[in-house]
């Protein structure tokens, strides 16, 4: 979403002004992976002016694309999100998140999404780098897909980045 053409290539100079009007149109930011120094902090910075909710879900202490997250949670500026419930509670939706959101069906899930639920089922329960490291997906774009399977009800987050399969 830009106030520039379809055809124009993306270019970083651009990012800004997309990301201003992304935190305008939505309901609150969850940052799930970010350096100190960024787009996704000046995003932060964007939301709080427009009076939006900003969440960050926590990341390793020392990891260069955690330290962005961490610094926000830490200096009160995100809320801490360690699971779709929290991101319903922190927005004020009141729904029961755990009966409002009917478990996928297996039948329904494809791809990386089926490949992520298979293997968490597999093992029973699995932590978020052993899960990267076998699937080789991006900390950032697993935080994402994790985080999609939660909401749906196939998958469970538990303490210290633990994920079971439901």
């Amino acid at each position: 979403l830009s106030e520039y053409l379809f055809s124009e290539k993306p270019i970083p100079a651009h990012f800004p002004h997309r990301n201003r009007i992304v935190a305008g149109l939505s309901d609150g930011l969850l940052i799930v992976e970010t350096g100190r120094k960024g787009g996704a902090l000046l995003t932060a910075e964007l939301a709080h002016s427009y009076d939006r909710d900003v969440m960050a879900v926590p990341g390793k202490i020392g990891e260069e694309f955690s330290a962005g997250c961490n610094y926000l949670i830490k200096s009160n500026q995100a809320a801490l999100v360690e699971s779709g419930e929290d991101i319903a509670q922190i927005l004020g939706w009141d729904i029961d998140v755990k009966k409002s959101i009917p478990k996928k069906k297996l039948h329904e899930l494809n791809g990386i999404p089926l490949e992520i639920y298979q293997l968490i089922n597999k093992q029973h329960k699995m932590d978020f780098d052993t899960l990267s490291s076998e699937l080789q997906i991006p900390p950032s774009e697993l935080s994402m897909l994790l985080l999609s399977l939660e909401l749906e009800g196939a998958i469970e987050a538990l303490p210290g980045k633990h994920y079971r399969a439901l």
